[in-house]
């Protein structure tokens, strides 16, 4: 029964994937993207008891606190100041949202904690979208399995807007979201680095 959460999850992030193209696109593309973005299912399943077990240790895990959060949450990433900052701690919800800009330029970072009893149902869609090997582009945009700074990311990026955007399961625990506009490709790798997952990790 639990091994069929997984294959809904996704099934589900297949066809969300698929949404993101081009409107003219739709069909036949759609189709041929949302069996491409499940082509390793198989693989996720079977490893659906190691993800449990990992599971059951975030539950053990005490979420971290807000102090926790702002003892690690950087000033700057690349050359933009940190702007505002949200923490949503309690609840059953561990997350941490940050904005960073100048002028046009901005990054937006959102971490989720897994730990706690509600954690690894929080982060599940990140887990499981990083393990799945994806490759899709048409002219607007493209969404493909990358790696940056050392770390697995389905990395997305929307050609009009001048949007990237990153995903990524931390350390076995945190979800972490990012989305940048006007940030040059180059500047991703430095960006993460600056981010000092790490030390979050550490925590």
């Amino acid at each position: 029964m639990k091994n069929l959460k997984y294959v809904v999850g996704i099934l589900c992030i297949g066809a969300i994937i698929a949404s993101c193209g081009d409107n003219s696109n739709k069909g036949t593309n759609e189709l041929k993207n949302t069996v491409e973005a499940v082509n390793d299912a198989k693989k996720v399943i079977n490893d659906a008891t190691s993800i449990q077990e990992s599971e059951e240790e975030l539950r053990k895990k005490i979420p971290l606190t807000k102090d926790q959060y702002r003892t690690w949450l950087p000033e700057n990433l690349l050359d933009l100041s940190l702007t505002s900052t949200r923490l949503d701690i309690g609840q059953g919800n561990g997350i941490c949202s940050a904005t960073y800009g100048k002028g046009n330029r901005r990054i937006q970072v959102m971490i989720i904690d897994g730990a706690g009893e509600r954690g690894p149902g929080n982060v599940s869609t990140y887990r499981m979208a990083v393990n799945m090997e994806l490759n899709m582009e048409n002219e607007n945009s493209y969404t493909k399995s990358s790696e940056i700074a050392g770390i697995k990311v389905k990395e997305g990026y929307n050609k009009t807007a001048d949007i990237y955007s990153l995903m990524m399961f931390y350390g076995e625990r945190f979800a972490v979201d990012i989305k940048t506009h006007e940030i040059e490709h180059e500047q991703l790798e430095q960006m993460v680095e600056e981010l000092n997952l790490e030390e979050l990790s550490s925590l």
